[in-house]
């Protein structure tokens, strides 16, 4: 189980690193607020989020990696480890050190993170089985709610559109991450498997919380949509381990209360950094230009003036009579 715990938490450094390089490239983009794929197109043109797409692929690779032996139990939560690192980042683009808030959150986390591990029940042999009835049962959850997110968004104020749209990305990458435990243990008895569709459902879902992750970055709230993001993925994958999977929880009543007080620590910890996990200020800080920005702008003011003066008055007063 040793190397499985590091690759998750390598994997979770690298996702973080990648969701930070790519957050000022989708706030600072053109375009509709959530659901255009036009968002796409333009962020594929940008180098720096395509840098972070390739170092985002790594963790998720190793990160599934973890998932083929590793019970979704231990292997999801060991992704918030990652905030830790996003944290970091944003300290060296401001050019700071971490503040007192900072170093408790990423203590929490640590050491929630290594209770939660030691607690949870990882030498039991479960084999992942999901039936074609919950697979449809899970689809139809996640499907709706997805479509709700991406319809409603633009109704929504930022912050709350930050935190929605995270939520909803956060339950397509737990349900995916389920897939893939099923799928890489099928896997053993044949390639085979990868042609059944729960393949599809976890391609699509994977497509779907990708481009609603980046519509989540636009609000301009990255800690909140990252905490959020890092939160609701594990619940949903350890819940879905748990009902769909059978996958054990503890069975002690010290285990039992040691997992619940490091889950809450861990919790807290992410609530203390949730707020500092931001770009530099000037760095994806709104969705629209700033008023000093707009009338700093000369087409803007050409125009304004237009409004106001009409160009044949403009030529009368000219005119010197």
């Amino acid at each position: 189980m040793t190397w499985q715990v590091a690759a998750a938490v390598i994997g979770a450094w690298f996702i973080a690193i990648g969701a930070a390089a790519q957050e000022q490239p989708a706030t600072a983009a053109d375009g509709g607020v959530v659901g255009r794929m036009h968002l796409v197109w333009q962020l594929l043109r940008n180098p720096r989020w395509v840098i972070g797409g390739i170092v985002t692929v790594v963790g998720m690779g190793l990160h599934l990696a973890a998932l083929t032996t590793a019970p979704l139990t231990i292997v999801q939560p060991l992704g918030i480890s990652g905030l830790l690192v996003a944290v970091w980042v944003a300290a060296r683009w401001r050019r700071r050190r971490l503040t007192r808030v900072e170093w408790f959150g990423a203590g929490a986390v640590t050491v929630g993170l290594i209770g939660l591990v030691v607690s949870l029940p990882h030498d039991a042999e479960v084999t992942p089985m999901l039936s074609d009835g919950h697979l449809v049962t899970l689809s139809v959850i996640a499907g709706p709610l997805a479509f709700a997110a991406v319809v409603g968004g633009h109704l929504l104020g930022a912050r709350s559109r930050a935190a929605i749209l995270a939520g909803t990305a956060g339950l397509c990458f737990g349900v995916t991450a389920a897939l893939v435990r099923v799928i890489s243990h099928d896997l053993r008895d044949g390639w085979s498997a990868l042609w059944h569709w729960r393949v599809l459902v976890a391609l699509v879902l994977v497509a779907v919380g990708g481009l609603i992750l980046q519509n989540a970055y636009r609000a301009g709230h990255f800690g909140l949509s990252y905490a959020v993001l890092l939160v609701v993925d594990p619940i949903v994958a350890a819940g879905v381990g748990v009902v769909f999977l059978a996958e054990p929880l503890p069975t002690t009543v010290i285990a039992m209360v040691t997992a619940a007080a490091s889950a809450t620590l861990t919790v807290i910890g992410v609530v203390a950094l949730a707020g500092r996990a931001r770009p530099p200020a000037g760095i994806g800080a709104a969705e629209q230009p700033a008023p000093q920005q707009r009338s700093d702008s000369p087409r803007t003011t050409d125009r304004l003036l237009s409004r106001v003066i009409p160009p044949r008055i403009t030529h009368q007063t000219t005119n010197p009579q």
